[in-house]
């Protein structure tokens, strides 16, 4: 996925709080004008938007955090798709689990893909049996599957607008129990200081002390220096999300926005299946265009529910 740099910005407000009485009707507007991969949902679900393309400012509200009801439409799910695959590469699929025979591979972008309801655990891995395209079953790790999500029905779930909102209010009131319960029971919450840097894995067990929590982790090296990145999540990635995901941010659906930079920034291949929304924060000094800061943020559903399971820190490269 390129950047883009003609997708019509919006933004949302994260402080405000929400009004339970205006949601009927924001759902219905939303499900009036529709969403493109390109944008987020109508205006009206977020306040201080400047309306664009000859569209009518709408009331400005927020929304409240995620509904386990929601009003408005929810992506098909089908089956289950590989994740974690970087492009060029395939995963096994083996029989029995863990080191039998390779009877099939699976392509990084494949979707579809059907289980049997089959699970073994070998060691702490857990193995699913999924059916095979050409007939007969075999073994893949269950960390390489996600539920495969229609990307268009994605950006028109309002639920993960919502849950944009309630990460941004965890991170400001560090409150780390909020933030656990939005983050991928399966998978966790999975970190890149940089999109070039290695992955940092948080499992969902120490997610509620990640805010406030002293554990040094290695994000991976600063680019032309090679000096190691260290430090606590409070320290390092905390200040960096926080100045993306203010008033100003620019938020776009399966669209990756970065400003001004001297090698292109890429969603990396290994996410091809994982659908995110890019947050923006265009430069604050107008002579400066590499003042620019963005993150993005892959959702991954489990059971049909949304949840936040990845950040990818982009940044302009000189």
């Amino acid at each position: 996925m390129r950047a883009s740099e003609s997708v019509s910005p919006q933004r949302l407000d994260l402080r405000r709080p929400a009004r339970r009485g205006l949601l009927p009707i924001l759902v219905a507007l939303f499900l009036a004008a529709g969403c493109s991969r390109a944008e987020v949902p109508p205006e009206a679900l977020f306040p201080t938007v400047t309306p664009t393309h000859g569209q009518v400012a709408r009331p400005s509200v927020t929304v409240e955090p995620p509904p386990t009801n929601p009003l408005g439409p929810t992506p098909e799910i089908a089956g289950y798709a590989v994740a974690w695959v970087p492009e060029g590469e395939t995963l096994p699929v083996v029989e029995p689990a863990g080191s039998g025979a390779v009877v099939d591979e699976l392509d990084a972008a494949d979707r579809e893909i059907e289980l049997t309801g089959n699970t073994t655990f070998l060691g702490s891995a857990r193995w699913v049996e999924i059916r095979r395209s050409g007939g007969g079953t075999g073994w893949v790790r269950a960390w390489n599957l996600v539920e495969a999500v229609d990307p268009e029905g994605f950006c028109q779930d309002i639920r993960v607008l919502d849950l944009i909102v309630a990460f941004r209010r965890a991170l400001e009131q560090r409150d780390g129990e909020a933030l656990a319960a939005l983050v991928s029971p399966r998978h966790g919450l999975v970190i890149r200081h940089d999109w070039w840097n290695p992955e940092v894995i948080v499992p969902p067990e120490e997610i509620a002390d990640l805010l406030e929590g002293t554990r040094a982790y290695h994000w991976g090296e600063q680019l032309g220096t090679g000096f190691p990145i260290e430090g606590a999540f409070r320290q390092v990635i905390l200040p960096q999300l926080e100045d993306v995901l203010v008033d100003e941010a620019e938020v776009h659906c399966q669209v990756l926005r970065v400003g001004a930079t001297t090698r292109p920034a890429v969603w990396p291949s290994e996410y091809v299946n994982i659908p995110f929304y890019s947050l923006f924060r265009p430069p604050r000094v107008e002579s400066n265009p590499y003042g620019w800061r963005a993150w993005a943020l892959g959702f991954e559903y489990v059971n049909g529910q949304p949840y936040l399971v990845l950040l990818v820190q982009y940044r302009p490269e000189i």
